[in-house]
């Protein structure tokens, strides 16, 4: 083998690369890449992030369910139909977490894929309850907020409160160019807002207020005419 110094340094790092290193099992030598490492990290959360705890899901599993884990009761579903979760009382990394999670209630929360960001859900948390027939676990009550890709087999999942859960209240103006005694609102802010209405000279008007759902609302009025409808 030639001396070290003598290899020339690679300035670009891909996640296939090699190094060859020890492995402290068996004192034997092999080759490492910089995915395994990244991997290792993820799962044992041994860098940690502030407020983010990670688990490992499990699609399927043989025996007890695996500490550290997060499983749903479909086989990687996509995050717009989780209701529900199962966790385990200690992350990926074997580190209790409960008491933590439990400052999440109420709050909004991200659970998405270490390994690929653009894959997860954005949920409100309701609640956080003891599963008394699997000791160990919570379950926990979701809310879909948005979404995007499938759960998948073996991969670790991050969990963390987002913006949105430090009280920074979303607010819709709607501007209704045509005028009509009936405003149809869709405002995507996934609540009942409280609504003020103006016309084109900016005069206040009261009118009927039906909510549709949590994104979508009629105004209707006792005659036609222009105007705004601030949402907040």
């Amino acid at each position: 083998m030639a001396r070290i110094s003598t290899y020339v340094t690679d300035p670009i790092v891909t996640s296939n690369d090699k190094w060859i290193g020890t492995d402290f099992s068996g004192g034997i030598t092999k080759n490492f890449t910089p995915q395994n490492l990244a991997d290792f990290f993820n799962e044992s959360g041994v860098l940690g992030v502030v407020n983010q705890i990670n688990f490992k899901y499990y699609k399927t599993f043989i025996g007890e369910r695996p500490v550290g884990s997060i499983t749903t009761n479909t086989q990687e579903p996509a995050f717009s139909s989780l209701t529900t979760i199962k966790v385990s009382e200690k992350n990926s990394g074997l580190k209790y977490i409960v008491d933590v999670l439990n400052t999440f209630i109420g709050e909004t929360i991200m659970l998405s894929d270490t390994s690929n960001p653009n894959k997860f859900g954005i949920y409100k948390l309701t609640n956080v309850e003891e599963d008394l027939s699997d000791s160990g676990f919570y379950n926990l009550s979701l809310q879909l907020n948005e979404s995007n890709g499938n759960l998948e087999d073996s991969h670790v999942y991050g969990l963390t409160p987002v913006v949105d859960s430090l009280n920074i209240d979303k607010t819709y103006i709607h501007n209704q160019g045509l005028s009509s005694n009936e405003w149809e609102i869709t405002h995507g802010l996934n609540k009942y807002p409280s609504i003020s209405i103006v016309d084109s000279g900016y005069n206040v008007v009261v009118g009927e207020v039906e909510y549709i759902d949590l994104n979508r609302v009629t105004l209707r009025f006792s005659a036609s005419f222009s105007g705004k409808a601030y949402l907040n």
